[in-house]
């Protein structure tokens, strides 16, 4: 299934199914509620040894817009174990889908790829063309699941199936066209589920050779339970900690603890024992403005990396060489310089915010001097 599968082929293929089918004295399965769009979410447990249960958790969008962790009570553990056994062997959990719906050149899978070299390596559009065969025969094959509308299930690794895409190297390699394990284990050999919830990355891999189009990145992680029944959450950063909790965004950082209760956990804080700084100022401080001969203002840095801050304004009379402390330490945003200059003398000034965590940036290359 590597490639685009032309409309032929993938006719011809169907046909050759319900001959395999009629061979093994199986038939297409009954119509039922169970649906699939190019783009929707396939959620899949099977045995290496016989059944598949298959439920559509949705569209992808639902997943890359996210703004909290999601739940799918469709995934039944129920249905889980009484398709798969409470305790059956070699149980696998995979999810996948299609990212670009119209091109099929981006995939969404567990575990990878992890950087650029699994995606240079990776047949998107191949394991695309798989995802999609898989999930629109599911309804004409699979066997509905009583009570479960988006539910379905494999009585064992027939044609077009999703075990049929397995082989030696990687169990569920979406017909060879990923050079990684899109599966997590549920059970081992012996029919032992997980002892406690497995977080599992999601990985998207966008790769078209014709136009360039090349790019990876983990939007997110699906918490698989010992009982089959999964959550995803969206985490940008891979920490497993969710977007929306994550008290340090951006930066992978499994220690979510925020012991100052300021909303930012450590390396995001630079003393999580003190409320009112966690980082130097991001940026300086904005439109100084003088409001008279003598007095002027600005406005607090739009990242002031604590709260309160302190200013030091600096001045010097000549546009070049090093500026001299003026004020150090100030609190607030206004300043006055009752000082007057000779004729014809120009002062120049700055304000540079800090905090206890350091100095925020001042806007300027000119050197400043220690202030205090």
């Amino acid at each position: 299934m590597r490639g685009q599968t032309c409309m032929g082929k993938r006719i011809q293929g169907y046909l050759a199914a319900l001959g395999t089918l009629a061979g093994l004295g199986l038939s297409a399965g009954p119509a039922q509620a169970i649906t699939y769009t190019t783009g929707d979410v396939v959620y899949v447990a099977y045995k290496t040894s016989g059944s598949e249960y298959i439920v559509n958790l949705g569209s992808k969008d639902n997943l890359l817009t996210a703004t909290t962790t999601l739940s799918f009570p469709h995934v039944s553990a129920t249905d889980v174990n009484s398709l798969l056994g409470s305790n059956g062997p070699n149980i696998f959990v995979t999810v996948f889908a299609i990212q670009n719906t119209a091109t099929r050149d981006g995939i969404l899978t567990l575990n990878g790829p992890k950087n650029l070299t699994e995606t240079t390596n990776t047949n998107v559009i191949g394991a695309g063309n798989a995802i999609n065969n898989f999930g629109v025969r599911v309804p004409v094959f699979g066997t509905p699941v009583p009570g479960n509308t988006d539910g379905a299930s494999y009585p064992g690794p027939i044609t077009n199936s999703y075990q049929a895409s397995m082989n030696a190297s990687f169990r569920g390699s979406l017909a060879s066209n990923t050079p990684y394990d899109v599966e997590t284990r549920l059970s081992d050999g012996s029919g032992i589920r997980i002892s406690t919830p497995v977080n599992i990355p999601f990985y998207s891999g966008q790769r078209n050779p014709g136009t360039g189009l090349l790019a990876q990145a983990v939007i997110g992680f699906f918490r698989l339970f010992p009982d089959g029944t999964i959550t995803f959450s969206r985490d940008a950063d891979g920490d497993f900690i969710p977007d929306d909790i994550d008290k340090c965004p951006g930066l992978s950082n499994p220690n979510n603890t925020d012991a100052d209760s300021d909303g930012r956990a450590v390396p995001c804080d630079c003393n999580d024992g003190d409320a009112t700084s966690w980082s130097a100022p991001g940026d300086e401080a904005q439109d100084l403005t003088f409001t008279s001969l003598t007095a002027f203002n600005w406005l607090v840095p739009a990242d002031p990396g604590g709260n309160p801050i302190k200013y030091d304004i600096f001045r010097s009379s000549v546009a070049t060489g090093t500026m001299s402390c003026l004020t150090p330490d100030l609190l607030g945003t206004s300043s006055t310089d009752g000082t007057s200059p000779a004729p014809g003398v120009v002062q120049y000034y700055i304000v540079r915010p800090q905090t206890t965590c350091g100095a925020g940036p001042s806007g300027t290359t000119r050197a400043l001097a220690t202030c205090p």
